[in-house]
């Protein structure tokens, strides 16, 4: 939380520190190996597993555009896990069950996507800059009244902590043979394709 004047008002500006489950994760990129760090496909969750303790943990932590991995005293990193267990068992995510003022939503990306838009209508309308945050590039979507960088340093992607290893460049050029493939992979298995 901050405190910032705005207009000759105080307000008080909450944000979550936590992983936004990018859409095309640079940790998942650094790290090249799925045993230590996957995606779920169903969820778009971003998973953190105990073999992040034999990657080089600062060269993960540098790679995520808002600073969330942290490293534990085992070596171990940890963050968000967008409460996959709970989610694969038809609940949803902790934080959006408890969430006192109900402003939290969990659900479909193309349905969040809409909500979010929607929702951004209303708000600007008593706050002409009001924006979502990087909704094209995450999975967890904000929604601020305000200039991003008044709630926290990291609130928008940060393009200087984008340094890449040459295996996460390497994988970026070919992850849109990847998706090809892996479509291909997916039409066959559902009978479209023999």
């Amino acid at each position: 939380m901050n405190e910032v004047e705005i207009d000759g008002r105080l307000n008080w500006l909450f944000f979550p520190d936590q992983c936004r489950h990018c859409t095309e994760p640079p940790c998942l990129d650094t790290a090249g190996t799925p045993e230590a760090i996957y995606q779920d496909d169903a969820t778009g969750a971003v998973i953190y597993t105990a073999n992040t303790g034999s990657l080089d943990s600062e060269e993960i932590i540098d790679s995520c555009p808002y600073n969330i991995p942290r490293k534990g005293g085992l070596g171990v990193l940890s963050k968000c896990d967008l409460c996959l267990d709970r989610v694969q068992n038809g609940l949803l995510p902790a934080c959006v069950q408890t969430c006192p003022t109900g402003t939290m939503q969990f659900g479909e990306r193309d349905e969040i996507l809409t909500l979010a838009n929607e929702r951004l209508a209303v708000v600007q309308k008593k706050y002409a800059g009001a924006k979502l945050l990087d909704p094209d590039d995450v999975n967890v979507i904000y929604l601020v009244a305000h200039d991003p960088l008044l709630y926290h340093q990291f609130a928008i992607a940060s393009a200087d902590r984008h340094d890449m290893t040459r295996h996460a460049a390497l994988k970026r050029m070919l992850r849109p043979l990847r998706r090809k493939v892996s479509r291909l992979k997916t039409i066959q298995q559902r009978g479209f394709w023999a």
